[in-house]
């Protein structure tokens, strides 16, 4: 008896969460890709907090997602947003001094 309800409620849960028919059809995305990268670099930085401060908003504007770490000896990042933003975001580094030859790694 038990194991009769289960089942049955098993049955309405799954009746009651699938989509419809026609939601499961694959529809054109309209969403962007995303772009995750990884970066680090060691280089001697000061002003970290007006750096943080340009850094955040700059990362708001442009959409980005994710951590960067800042402290003297360098910086460690994991960011994910579109290509043009993780780009633009990697050439703002790059014009910072200490950084211009940090290197990111790519994941989709």
């Amino acid at each position: 008896m038990v194991e009769q309800r289960r089942e049955q409620n098993a049955g309405d849960d799954r009746q009651r969460f699938a989509k419809p028919r026609s939601q499961q059809e694959s529809a054109p995305s309209t969403t962007a890709a995303v772009q995750n990268i990884a970066a680090y670099r060691f280089a001697a930085l000061s002003d970290l907090r007006s750096l943080r401060a340009h850094l955040l908003a700059f990362c708001k504007t442009l959409q980005l997602k994710g951590t960067i770490l800042l402290s003297t000896e360098g910086v460690n990042l994991f960011v994910a947003g579109s290509a043009e933003a993780t780009e633009a975001l990697l050439s703002e580094l790059r014009g910072i001094a200490g950084l211009e030859g940090i290197a990111a790694k790519y994941s989709e």
